[in-house]
């Protein structure tokens, strides 16, 4: 019949708008600036350690294994799916109907029926749907930046009190040598009368003391190898070296980052930290609730097709007309306006939230940069006074008051106050190298240099 022809044509251009439809591109695509880990989270991607591996080897073995931040990825990755899924039509609807009792018409009874309809939101619904899933996506993407910057930060703080640790226990025991040497010094001057038991006994005690300190650093290495290995996600017994790390010098462009002026760094720090413009992204998506929630008030729409099979006339002699074909229009009654109005009032409250939650996050932010910058200047200045002056006068210090020890013009008092005076400045000295390395990754973590990070591996 020329309707099944008509009825067929519309079907067909029907479903080729639906496919049209379900194939429009985002509006906003999230920032894809992950380089090379977005491959190095596949199972087959493996990375090993170098013999004596550098703190550049540990960090990009932190980033290629930490299920923290495959999850962060995995979320990511989850949030982009969103958007193809907002912006798509309803499902269209099929339905038919069966006429128990049909309905004589004069061409013939009405048997049953099929229709077609799609589902059609109010104009503008599906494209603010797909930007706050975008905006939604960008935030994760900033979540997962953010989880990056600080899981490098951390790897480099627990390698650096290794480190730290590792020189402590070289000092100490390197203090405990010399006193054991004086306490034989001691012992044959008290058993030869010309030196006194209490000397012998003063060298002693410190001997305890220095013995127990290096037992209490050498216990301390378990706990803080157990946390940088959590780190790289390996078991917590894995061997971690951290040869001579706090003589090495910061790089050239750690250096220089690290004296870059404070309205430089706070300049970065609102453009590139990743927890601000993850805030940022939220409050743009609570801005699109809001046009989404006056969208509410607006009905939808609804079009489609009824086809209808016309049977055979009972009556002799009487000729079955053609089935018939219906155009379908509805559209829905938004008639419940406290509902809408509750609606748009919330998304209001969540767009105030967001962009209150973005400014304080920025102040507390702020604050802590004026602090890192500090704690970076404080670290300076201490490694220059403690490795230029403090350190080299106590080890002069040492060497004449012994020598005056010797020739019996100072008390071994005297002495003992001048060695344990050295060991620490030592101390001293290795502790503000360790917190520059810390502070300095801590700030460019903070103010977003983390976020491009290379991450090819290249063994050294």
């Amino acid at each position: 019949m020329e309707t099944s022809k008509i009825f067929c044509l519309v079907v067909g251009f029907f479903s080729l708008s639906l496919v049209g439809c379900s194939n429009k591109q985002p509006v906003h695509s999230p920032p894809v600036v992950i380089n090379s880990i977005y491959e190095s989270f596949s199972p087959e991607t493996t990375v090993e350690l170098s013999e004596e591996p550098h703190l550049d080897e540990y960090i990009l073995y932190a980033l290629r294994n930490s299920n923290d931040l495959k999850a962060a990825f995995n979320l990511y990755q989850a949030a982009r799916e969103k958007a193809p899924q907002a912006s798509a039509l309803p499902e269209p609807r099929l339905s038919y109907g069966y006429y128990i009792n049909s309905i004589e018409t004069r061409v013939g009874p009405m048997q049953h029926r099929v229709g077609l309809s799609q589902p059609i939101p109010w104009f503008g619904k599906l494209s603010l749907k797909e930007e706050i899933a975008d905006f939604e996506a960008t935030a994760a993407y900033y979540a997962f930046l953010t989880r990056k910057n600080k899981l490098v930060s951390d790897v480099v703080k627990a390698f650096f009190e290794l480190a730290y640790l590792q020189e402590a226990k070289t000092i100490t025991d390197t203090n405990l040598e010399l006193l054991k040497r004086w306490e034989q010094v001691l012992a044959g001057r008290y058993r030869s009368h010309s030196g006194t038991q209490a000397d012998l006994i003063k060298v002693q005690v410190e001997l305890g003391k220095l013995e127990d300190k290096l037992k209490e650093l050498q216990d301390l290495e378990y706990p803080l190898k157990a946390h940088f290995n959590s780190l790289l996600n390996r078991p917590v017994n894995s061997k971690a070296v951290v040869m001579n790390a706090l003589d090495s010098n910061l790089d050239k462009s750690t250096n220089s980052f690290a004296s870059s002026s404070r309205e430089s760094l706070k300049q970065m720090l609102e453009e590139q930290n990743p927890e601000l413009k993850l805030l940022a992204a939220l409050a743009e998506a609570r801005e699109k609730g809001i046009e989404l929630a006056k969208k509410d008030f607006y009905p939808d729409f609804s079009v489609g097709a009824d086809y209808t099979f016309i049977g055979e006339r009972e009556q002799a002699g009487s000729e079955s007309g053609d089935d018939g074909l219906a155009a379908m229009f509805s559209i829905t009654l938004p008639i419940n306006f406290s509902k809408y109005r509750a609606s748009l009032r919330e998304s209001e409250f969540r767009n105030r939230a967001a962009k209150e939650s973005l400014a304080s996050r920025k102040f507390q932010l702020t604050s802590i940069l004026a602090r890192n910058i500090f704690d970076i200047s404080d670290s300076k200045r201490r490694i220059n006074l403690f490795k230029n002056t403090l350190v080299p006068k106590a080890e002069e210090s040492l060497e004449s008051t012994y020598t005056a020890f010797e020739a019996g013009e100072a008390s071994f008092l005297d002495l003992l106050d001048t060695e344990r005076e050295l060991l620490d400045f030592q101390l001293m000295l290795s502790r503000a190298q360790a917190d520059l390395f810390i502070n300095t990754s801590a700030l460019r973590s903070l103010v977003g240099d983390y976020n491009e990070m290379k991450t090819d591996f290249k063994g050294k």
